[in-house]
């Protein structure tokens, strides 16, 4: 489990996908995704969205304009 992966604020899941919106495409990253599989070359991204797995529940993840590296660390073991 990731710490800091984002989670819905419907069901509180973190089995939610990442959609990082730019000017000419989009990049998504599932919960068990690397952070390499999705990085670009700088661009213009403009905002990240989550899609909760679970629900089906979108929503506008504020104050993201793209994937933060910080989501992909893992939780330290009990």
């Amino acid at each position: 489990m990731r710490k800091n992966w984002p989670k819905c604020p419907r069901c509180k899941t973190q089995q939610v996908e990442l959609i990082e919106h730019w000017k000419s495409h989009i990049v998504a990253w599932l919960p068990d995704a690397n952070e390499d599989d999705g990085i670009l070359e700088p661009g213009d991204p403009y905002k990240v969205e989550g899609k909760c797995l679970e629900c089906g529940h979108h929503w506008k993840i504020r104050n993201a304009i793209q994937i933060d590296s910080e989501w992909f660390e893992e939780s330290e073991a009990n």
